[in-house]
């Protein structure tokens, strides 16, 4: 027996053509596009169970390129939570395309490696180019690839690496001495200005009452007569050195002398620091304290250039306290800090006077 066929569409009896598909039948005009609404005549696709012409499918279904704002009937790039037509991911500086898997990120905008590196990394110091990856700082702030560690000299008295860019260059002394030219241009290589820096810095540790009843003997010197002079407790950089003498008649002491050597070729402000510090030993010496332990009497001499470079508001005067702050040395570093606690508890006066009757700072 013949069966009439019911429209899914509108469930009505189907007497004349119709459509099968979608497990159904349908009139003509009941078989219409979800989207549109308007009758499917030849291809279509389909989605939970309903239909729309290829066209309507692709407005409502496919992705949007985030580039040119058009549908994507083909291949695409999903990046950035966007897709994108592969000739539309481009880098956002210089607008070529981003063939490869690679790409970076900033303010939400893709960029090529080369155009990212240029626009939005640290440049080394030394050799200008991107830092990627580990890279060294140096106390000034200075930022580097770290294998120029091993490539260039080291200035001896402000740890800059020597270059061209960073320091304009540098000489080396006879010595064996790097120094930057940055630091060349204030270096003590005269004895008439270390005689008249000299003098400013005796007014300066007056002021503490640290007074001298005689100039001193100051001499500028290479790093092999400083080396010849040092005691086992001055470490390995050591800028000054203080020599004393004292002399006798019949076993009995009747003078003291001090002689202040420090290096030539230190820029002011460290040869300055290194001269407070040795005026420091000297009037320990001439002012017969008994014999102080090295941490003791190294701290109380750092404790004077600290003093000094305080009050200089200079990048240099700043890096050398830095550096005195993060000092590891067990006689230099732990002393320093040692008489800096004390001195912000104490009077300078007071704390002399401890120093003599107890060789040792205040707990």
């Amino acid at each position: 027996m013949y069966s009439i066929p019911v429209c899914a569409g509108c469930n009505k009896l189907i007497f004349k053509d119709y459509i099968q598909a979608q497990d159904g039948y349908w009139h003509p005009e009941c078989f219409c596009c979800e989207a549109c609404g308007k009758p499917i005549e030849a291809d279509f696709n389909a989605r939970d169970e309903k239909v729309y012409h290829p066209l309507c499918y692709q407005k409502m279904f496919s992705p949007v390129c985030a580039g040119c704002g058009e549908i994507i009937l083909d291949q695409y790039i999903s990046a950035l939570d966007k897709k994108w037509h592969p000739e539309h991911f481009t880098c956002a500086h210089c607008g070529q395309m981003i063939e490869d898997q690679t790409f970076f990120v900033n303010d939400s905008k893709p960029y090529c490696q080369k155009d990212y590196l240029a626009l939005f990394t640290k440049k080394c110091s030394v050799c200008r180019q991107s830092l990627v990856g580990e890279y060294s700082v140096d106390l000034w702030g200075n930022h580097y690839c770290t294998q120029h560690k091993n490539e260039l000299p080291t200035c001896t008295t402000c740890s800059r690496l020597i270059c061209d860019n960073l320091t304009q260059g540098g000489v080396q002394y006879r010595d064996g001495r790097y120094v930057c030219n940055i630091c060349r241009q204030s270096a003590v290589d005269q004895p008439s200005l270390a005689r008249s820096i000299y003098r400013d810095i005796s007014k300066f540790v007056a002021g503490y009452g640290l007074a001298f009843p005689q100039v001193l003997s100051l001499k500028l010197v290479d790093q092999n007569e400083i080396k010849r002079s040092a005691k086992k407790s001055h470490k390995d950089n050591t800028m000054g050195v203080t020599r004393t003498s004292i002399t006798t008649q019949n076993g009995r002491e009747t003078g003291r002398e001090a002689e202040i050597l420090i290096l030539h070729g230190l820029p002011r402000e460290l040869f300055t620091a290194t001269l407070v510090h040795e005026l420091g030993h000297s009037w320990l010496f001439l002012n017969r304290y008994p014999q102080l332990k090295p941490i003791v009497e190294e701290g109380f001499c750092e404790l004077l250039s600290y003093l000094w470079l305080s009050k200089q508001k200079t990048a240099e005067a700043d890096f050398r306290l830095q550096a005195m702050r993060k000092n590891p040395d067990l006689v230099y570093g732990r002393g320093y800090r040692a008489a800096l606690r004390a001195y912000k508890k104490y009077s300078f006066d007071e704390l002399t006077r401890f120093i003599r009757q107890n060789q040792s700072f205040p707990a």
